[in-house]
């Protein structure tokens, strides 16, 4: 006779992982945008994903842990524009070399789509670009080509 064991939130443990890198403190709901926007959905190794866990600072968080691979530099940027309480924690040797955390670009390119249906990025091959600013603690992002300007909520469901 085999005994079913079922795991309760207290039991669940992520392990450490020894190389890679750590996303911590996520917008709580954003992971598996973080995911797509950073090509971890296709990643080989263990990639390992925490939504709407507990936390002190945030009331919740996501968190997402990748063994094996290192972010890259320009995509510090993009993720601040979709969450940008994120704390990027490098691993090596099951221990943080460095933390720090995401700040938001001038500009952000290829990455949002315009709100706006006849701007001239939504046609053809035209990459889109937006001026990326902070006003009263919100994003606000002004794209580059029909010139009008969204909050972050109302440009990011349009975009990934």
């Amino acid at each position: 006779m085999t005994q079913e064991i079922l795991e309760t939130p207290e039991m669940l443990a992520v392990g450490d992982i020894e190389n890679g890198t750590v996303l911590d403190h996520i917008t709580p709901g954003m992971a598996v945008r973080l995911l797509k926007l950073l090509g971890l959905v296709q990643h080989h190794g263990s990639v390992t994903v925490g939504m709407r866990l507990p936390s002190a600072s945030m009331g919740s968080k996501d968190v997402i842990k990748v063994e094996g691979w290192q972010m890259p530099a320009d995509a510090v940027g993009r993720i601040a524009v979709f969450a940008p309480t994120t704390t990027v924690c490098c691993v090596q040797n099951y221990r943080v070399s460095s933390k720090k955390r995401v700040s938001l670009p001038e500009h952000i390119s290829g990455v949002l789509v315009c709100p706006n249906r006849s701007c001239i990025s939504n046609h053809g091959s035209t990459e889109s670009r937006f001026q990326v600013r902070t006003h009263r603690k919100k994003i606000r992002l002004q794209c580059c080509y029909c010139e009008k300007a969204f909050l972050h909520d109302e440009i990011a469901q349009y975009s990934l």
